[in-house]
C-alpha cells in the first residue's frame, strides 16, 4: 500500500507506548516537516515544523509520555543552517537553539531524551567543524548555552551525526 503521494525527503518513524506509529518527513513542496500516523490509518498529513526557509534534516524522538521532540535545520537565506526545535505540546512552534547561524552554522542534527525525561540535541556543521550539545539537563538553548564537545576538524555535511541514550 502506497502511504505517499509527492516527493518526501528525510523519513523518520516514532512509535507512541500504544503502539501507535507516527512517520515524519520533508514534505518537498513547502519544505516543512510533516507527519502521518497509524491513529487515522495514515490518511491525513499534519504539518509539525514550518519556517519560511526550507526546512532538512529532521530528528524526532518520544518521551515515555509520548510528547514528540524534534529538532531540524532552518536553511536560512545565504546557506548558514541554524538549528531549530518544536514537540508535540505545540507544532509549529519553532524555537531556535544556535540564532547565530551566520558564524557557527549547524548542518545536521540529532534528538534523544533520557530516562529523566530529559532531551538532548546533538548538532554537527561544517563553517566551524564543531560537535554541540544542547539539553534540557545541562545548558538550555542559545549559542552560548552549547557544550563543546569538538572544535575545529574535517566535518562535511555528509558526516552526519547521531546521538544514543540508554534507558534504564
Amino acid at each position: 500500500r502506497t502511504i505517499f503521494t509527492g516527493i518526501v525527503e528525510n523519513v523518520g518513524i516514532l512509535c507512541t507506548s500504544t503502539n501507535d506509529v507516527f512517520v515524519y518527513y520533508i514534505e518537498t513542496t513547502d519544505d516543512d516537516v510533516d507527519a502521518i500516523s497509524s491513529i487515522d490509518d495514515f490518511a491525513t498529513p499534519t504539518t509539525w515544523m514550518d519556517t519560511p526557509q526550507s526546512l532538512l534534516r529532521p530528528s524526532c524522538a518520544m518521551t515515555s509520555d509520548d510528547n514528540i521532540l524534534c529538532c531540524a535545520i532552518n536553511q536560512t537565506v545565504g546557506g548558514a543552517g541554524t538549528l531549530v526545535y518544536a514537540d508535540s505540546y505545540g507544532w509549529n512552534v519553532e524555537f531556535s537553539v544556535n540564532a547565530n547561524g551566520a558564524t557557527d552554522n549547524t548542518d545536521e542534527c540529532d534528538i534523544e531524551v533520557d530516562k529523566d525525561e530529559e532531551w538532548y540535541i546533538v548538532g554537527i556543521g561544517t563553517d566551524q567543524d564543531d560537535i554541540d550539545i544542547w539539553s534540557s539537563a545541562i545548558n538550555g538553548f542559545g549559542d552560548t548555552n552549547r557544550l563543546q564537545l569538538y572544535v575545529g576538524g574535517a566535518y562535511t555535511a555528509e558526516d552526519g551525526i547521531s546521538i544514543a541514550i540508554r534507558r534504564i
